[in-house]
């Protein structure tokens, strides 16, 4: 029987060989990174019950792991890794394989992961790996994550970094909270569809789903949320829509971000050749449409002035929205919290820091004072994570971005999508 086990395997393998996937059916199919500890033990092996939960047994899940150091040496170690791999995924109920690959280096050995794991159609499209909670205390250890973000990007695949893990329920947990969506960044419905597929799962399924998405105070609110409402009641998608309006100094770190998303979906919806009337009812074309008229790209710095802006500007207390001038509301998100600390609370006149620097941690604060008073009690806060840094120097800003970012919340799931990701009402 297993050899024609084998064989139906082989046939079915090659008749997918040259099908491309259909970019309305995509659903995440997972490549878990994980840690192992001195024992050879996952260091988080609640991302497995995560998982799980959020599968549902279906499609493929591949957890992989690295041991540092020469592979003939570590050959038998390797060998126990795997086998303790397969009885926590058997243990967690999470269908799929497992590989334990040995690299002199783990970053290397983390990239050939990312490369290659998989087998013909049978590949990963996301990849999930666990938020370094100790990073503060290894300078190196944010530069070395960033490094594994950049490959993923680089591979073009969504992201999913769990903060909180060891915290996640059991999958005999039953969860009666709320499953919260922080949609800042519109990027074509991925959040929802995760919040969606952990609601079929028996541990979230009486969660109640609420998305917030982000306006600005020009943008038509009420429009949007009658929209974005009028779209899940035919998806037969329950959740309650709330609109948190912003300044836009607030989300500016976001605006150039956002204007790109955009310009990319508008070229995916070519690329589909979908007809004019389907798209206007995309999911992101009733949030662009929301928006307000006005060109983006004319009110975004250019890039480069961005990234060489140095040019100083005292700051006295805490630094208003309504201080900082349009022309200069456009940005990067990551920030220093040194700098936040210092220049945002304390009177310190004979200081003067980067303005740039305190534009970006006012993004991050204002966004974290909204998400912490309306999001504190939720049993999990999916939100979007913005780009990654492109110079080492700005990796540990970045990191304490996302901190500030996150801050006060329990659970929380970061998310970055790869652009693939379309959800629509037509099939």
């Amino acid at each position: 029987m297993r050899g024609l086990a084998v064989s139906a395997a082989n046939y079915a393998l090659l008749r997918i060989r040259g099908e491309g996937k259909h970019t309305k059916n995509w659903r995440p199919q997972l490549l878990i990174l994980m840690k192992p500890d001195k024992a050879l033990f996952p260091s988080h092996p609640q991302m497995l019950s995560f998982a799980a939960q959020l599968k549902a047994g279906k499609g493929i899940t591949l957890v992989n792991t690295v041991l540092e150091g020469d592979y003939i040496e570590r050959a038998v170690e390797g060998r126990a890794a795997k086998m303790i791999l397969n009885d926590f995924m058997d243990g967690y109920g999470v269908r799929g394989f497992t590989q334990v690959v040995t690299s002199p280096d783990v970053i290397q050995g983390l990239t050939h992961c990312i490369q290659t794991a998989g087998l013909g159609k049978l590949r990963h499209n996301t990849v999930m790996i666990g938020w370094p909670s100790h990073w503060t205390d290894d300078p190196d250890q944010s530069a070395r994550f960033l490094s594994v973000l950049q490959a993923i990007a680089t591979a073009n695949l969504s992201l999913m970094v769990a903060k909180g893990v060891d915290g996640f329920p059991e999958s005999t947990d039953r969860l009666t909270g709320t499953i919260d969506v922080w949609w800042i960044v519109h990027d074509g419905g991925m959040l929802l569809l995760l919040a969606f597929l952990l609601q079929q799962n028996p541990t979230w399924k009486h969660c109640t789903l609420r998305i917030f998405t982000i306006a600005q105070l020009e943008d038509n609110s009420v429009q949007l949320k009658r929209d974005i409402e009028k779209y899940l009641y035919h998806l037969r998608i329950k959740a309650n829509v709330t609109v948190v309006e912003l300044v836009d100094s607030d989300i500016s770190a976001y605006i150039y971000e956002r204007t790109l998303q955009m310009e990319e979906r508008s070229k995916l919806i070519q690329n589909m050749r979908l007809k004019k009337h389907a798209s206007k009812n995309q999911l992101q074309d009733i949030v662009d449409n929301a928006h307000s008229q006005r060109d983006f790209i004319e009110t975004l710095e250019p890039l480069e002035d961005v990234l060489e802006e140095t040019e100083p500007v005292p700051v006295i207390g805490v630094l208003s929205a309504v201080d900082v001038p349009s022309s200069e509301r456009i940005q990067y998100t990551y920030s220093n919290i040194t700098q936040l600390r210092r220049e945002t609370y304390y009177k310190q006149p004979q200081r003067k820091p980067d303005k740039k620097n305190v534009r970006k941690m006012h993004t991050a604060i204002e966004l974290n004072k909204h998400i912490a008073s309306l999001s504190k009690e939720a049993e999990i806060v999916i939100v979007n994570m913005p780009s990654f840094p492109t110079t080492p120097c700005n990796n540990e800003n970045y990191m304490t971005f996302l901190e500030v970012l996150t801050e006060g919340i329990e659970r929380v799931l970061m998310v970055r999508g790869s652009g693939q990701e379309v959800i629509t009402i037509y099939s």
